[in-house]
């Protein structure tokens, strides 16, 4: 489906923990200002567009001197089809780190074969397995699939309703499944990129 979020997670130095799920698509600007206050930790931004986002992420991975990693290419096939610059999209494309290969590499060197288990669609090397592999554990609400069916159903409400307040108690439910989701899957990622990247440079 399209985009209709980047999500950005970082650690300062300090060990301080941020979150920003920059929201650009206007349908869900209700949704994202009505969880921003449910919260009260003003995870979830409205903004301007796609383009916006990425450019948001550019700038904390320049500041903080740290790359921007992702898991598998999506991000990237995204960043090719926006509107920004060729040189803003080299810019991001060069701080960008896929920890898919690392992790991949880590775990022929490391693990048995078996360790992997093919999900539905025959993959082995999914941020599933991996977190469970390194430890961990993600909720099995907010696991793996289900996220696109999740927003899906969110933006039809709000379109018909027109507004997220309006839309019904298991849409609201989904919306915060959706975000969560997308919350596990920045920690995963950074837990299993610390877990394999750290004995490494110990080495």
């Amino acid at each position: 489906d399209p985009p209709v979020m980047l999500g950005i997670f970082w650690v300062t130095p300090d060990g301080e923990e941020h979150l920003e799920q920059l929201i650009f698509n206007p349908i869900l600007d209700s949704a994202a200002q009505a969880k921003g206050k449910e919260s009260g930790d003003g995870a979830c931004i409205v903004v301007g567009s796609l383009e916006a986002a990425f450019t948001r992420a550019l700038e904390l991975s320049e500041e903080l001197g740290v790359p921007i990693v992702e898991w598998s290419f999506r991000e990237e096939q995204v960043l090719d089809a926006s509107r920004l610059s060729e040189t803003m999209i080299r810019r991001i494309k060069s701080r960008i780190l896929n920890g898919l290969p690392v992790a991949r590499r880590w775990a022929r060197r490391t693990q048995e074969r078996s360790a992997l288990k093919p999900d539905r669609r025959g993959k082995r090397y999914t941020l599933s397995n991996f977190a469970k592999l390194t430890g961990y554990d993600v909720p099995s609400l907010y696991g793996a699939g289900n996220s696109a069916s999740r927003v899906r159903e969110v933006l039809r409400q709000i379109e018909r309703r027109g507004d997220y307040r309006l839309i019904t108690g298991v849409a609201k439910r989904k919306w915060h499944s959706f975000l969560k989701h997308n919350e596990h899957d920045f920690r995963a990622t950074r837990h299993v990129m610390m877990h394999i990247v750290r004995p490494a440079q110990g080495n």
